[in-house]
């Protein structure tokens, strides 16, 4: 499978611009100044069942580096029985407070029939309480349409790795009292890591680069499409091939061990 121009430019500034996509129109935004688009993934054969609809609703941990459409070209490649359509709702440095707060996530999730609502808390779990309330006002919403929420338990700061089971536990506490499931990127960055100690993540303090966006989507397709065991390669220049062979394994061993 060939990723085309999945990889937006990697700069380190953070867009602040919102934009409402649904694959397979492309997303813009800007960042410093110059305007990028994450390209529609390619056309694919028509699969054994119909595309799961997922709607990504966070930050930039979302949208550097294309990660819906990342998720969108796995579950195109051979072998996979069910593509994945993507939309998002992405402000860069947002909250889930500010995202609910907008109107602009709320009405998206009302405008299509999603099968998954992917809710995305700011990096380094600022407030739990907060992204708690803020996601139970959007996990009622996410109900109301017949979706199920599933939890974007994101990753420690960069060098902060003792972070990371507080994180988790903010994220599976939270899914349990909603009864929603938890997407383990997170976990699966750790595992990465202690697995790999030189292995290169993140693109600053707390942006992934393109194998820490490839690790977060093959968390996502293994958790989606549950009876997966493994998680696609893909063909590109930008990650060597001993470096997304760490990531699967992380990702099949989170997904593995998530509660």
């Amino acid at each position: 499978m060939n990723v085309r121009s999945f990889l937006m430019a990697a700069a380190i500034a953070t867009p602040t611009l919102a934009f409402v996509h649904a694959s397979p129109a492309a997303t813009h935004f800007r960042e410093r100044g110059v305007e990028i688009a994450c390209e529609p993934a390619p056309s694919a054969p028509p699969a054994t069942r119909e595309p799961l609809k997922v709607l990504f609703i966070g930050n930039s941990l979302t949208f550097r580096n294309c990660l819906p459409n990342v998720l969108a070209l796995l579950a195109m490649s051979a072998g996979s029985p069910r593509q994945i359509h993507t939309g998002q709702v992405t402000v860069g440095a947002a909250t889930l407070r500010q995202l609910l707060d907008s109107g602009t996530a709320t009405a998206k999730i009302q405008e299509e029939k999603w099968d998954y609502v992917i809710l995305q808390e700011a990096s380094g779990l600022r407030s739990s309480a907060q992204m708690a309330g803020a996601a139970r006002a959007f996990d009622a919403e996410i109900k109301k349409v017949g979706a199920k929420t599933l939890l974007f338990d994101t990753w420690a700061w960069f060098g902060k790795p003792e972070d990371q089971p507080a994180i988790d536990h903010a994220f599976v506490s939270l899914a349990k009292e909603l009864n929603a499931a938890v997407a383990p990127v997170g976990t699966a960055w750790q595992l990465a890591l202690q697995s790999a100690p030189d292995l290169s993540l993140y693109v600053d303090y707390h942006h992934p680069n393109v194998t820490g966006t490839y690790l977060a989507a093959c968390v996502f397709y293994l958790v989606l499409d549950g009876h997966q065991q493994q998680c696609p390669t893909i063909e590109n220049g930008h990650i060597p091939a001993k470096d997304m062979d760490v990531a699967r394994r992380a990702a099949m061993q989170a997904v593995a061990a998530s509660p």
